[in-house]
Order: structure tokens, then C-alpha cells, then sequence
């Protein structure tokens, strides 16, 4: 399927299977610089190479397309999102050069790490192009189910408020010395308690020390925990999270 945008007979244009090309080098690049060299000059020399190539190519589809077919009609949001990537490209240019004449530490400008971070929206132009026909499939279903996401996280975090109240009410307030420690470090307020429960519910209900508030609260409270536990974790976990998938 990846040699689609190679084929002479593909919908998409000489210019744009270039372009697509870029996004795709362009991607990987980041990634390696994220991790590799990070101090590495290159890195800002190739940015500004990249960012040249997609000027130029920018410029190529407008004279290709038209202004007008460009920035209208369906393709008024895509082109409008190209030319500010564009544009910022150009800004991450004209500011490593300002540093670089100012004797700025270019890591320390938080607009520049923004304007790179923004460099990975790109990838979003493939899913226009149909070569990943299913991944916009997934993504379209995910919007059409978006209320029922919504409304089914609303309904969550209603059943973790609750259950937190309660649990800072009763666990927050324990004196017992040997169980002051959890409730202090887990139940002392409601945003305490909801993260917790939070966590209990995905299977990750450890304590500060690494042992599991289930087992400390039934040495504690006794087995009835346990039945309080199961029916949260089972109400929550199959029920409420089946209905959001």
C-alpha cells in the first residue's frame, strides 16, 4: 500500500507525492534529533534546508493549482494549515539566526521548541492524500462515537468524584498509626482520593511503598474491601469502559 504514492496512475500529483516525501524524511529526521547528537550544529542546518524545500514547495502547488483552487472551497482549511506551517518553518529560520548573531542559547527560547513541536503536525497531511484510507476510517469513527466518549467520561469521573468524597471522608480521617501513612499519602483530599481510585480501577493500586492498597486496607477494614472493591472495579472496568468501546 506505502508504493501507492510512487505509482504514475496514484491520484495525487508529481509535486505532492514530493511533497509527501518530505513530510515522511522530514518526520524521521526529528526523531533523530530528538535523541542523537543533541548538540549536534546539523541538526539546525538541516531544519533550515527542510524548511527551504517546503517553501519552494508550497510555492510549486499554488502556481500549479491556482491561489484562488488553493485557499478555497474544500481545500481553504488544508491550505491555510500548509502556509502556517510554512510560515513558522520560515520563524524557526529568522530565530535560530537572531540567536545565533545575539549569542542566545537557542535551547533556552520556548517559542522556538514550540514552533518545532508544531513541525509534526504534518504528518497529518498523508491522512489527506487517501494512502492511509483505514486510519482515516478510525479516526472518522472516532469522532462519530465522540458524544458517547464524552458523555461515558463525564459519567467516570462522576463515579470517581463520588467515591472519593466517601473515601476522604472515612480512609482520609484514619489516626491508626500504621495506616496514617496511606491515608495521607492517597485519601487526604478528594483530588487525593480520585486519582487513586483512578488508579485502582486500571489495575495499578500500589502504594507509596510499593504495596497494594487492596491488601492494606483488608488488613485494615477487613474483607469486605474486597467486595467493595471487585463490584467498583467490575461496574467500572466491564461495564462503564465496554460501553465506551
Amino acid at each position: 500500500w506505502f508504493l501507492k504514492v510512487f505509482r504514475p496512475s496514484s491520484r495525487i500529483g508529481g509535486v505532492e507525492r514530493v511533497g509527501i516525501g518530505l513530510v515522511i524524511i522530514n518526520t524521521i529526521i526529528i526523531g533523530f534529533s530528538t535523541d542523537l547528537a543533541k548538540q549536534w550544529p546539523g541538526w539546525d542546518w538541516i531544519s533550515a534546508v527542510f524548511a527551504l524545500l517546503f517553501f519552494v514547495e508550497l510555492l510549486v502547488r499554488i502556481s500549479v493549482i491556482g491561489v484562488r483552487p488553493f485557499y478555497s472551497g474544500q481545500n481553504l482549511l488544508w491550505g491555510v494549515f500548509e502556509t502556517v506551517l510554512v510560515l513558522l518553518a520560515m520563524l524557526d529560520i529568522f530565530v535560530l539566526v537572531v540567536a545565533a548573531n545575539a549569542d542566545i542559547d537557542k535551547d533556552n527560547l520556548k517559542l522556538l521548541r514550540v514552533v518545532r513541536l508544531l513541525r509534526l503536525s504534518r504528518v497529518a497531511r498523508i491522512a489527506k492524500t487517501g494512502i492511509f484510507q483505514e486510519l482515516t476510517y478510525m479516526i472518522r469513527g472516532i469522532m462519530a462515537g465522540a458524544s458517547t466518549m464524552i458523555w461515558a467520561l463525564v459519567l467516570l469521573l462522576l463515579c470517581c468524584y463520588v467515591g472519593a468524597v466517601a473515601l476522604t471522608q472515612t480512609i482520609g480521617r484514619e489516626t491508626d498509626p500504621e495506616f496514617k501513612p496511606y491515608a495521607d499519602m492517597h485519601f487526604a483530599n478528594v483530588t487525593d482520593s480520585m486519582f487513586t481510585l483512578f488508579r485502582c480501577i486500571h489495575g495499578d493500586c500500589a502504594g507509596f511503598d510499593g504495596r497494594p492498597l487492596s491488601s492494606a486496607l483488608m488488613n485494615k477494614y477487613g474483607h469486605s474491601v474486597k467486595i467493595v472493591y471487585g463490584l467498583t472495579v467490575m461496574i467500572l472496568s466491564f461495564g462503564l469502559f465496554n460501553i465506551m468501546v
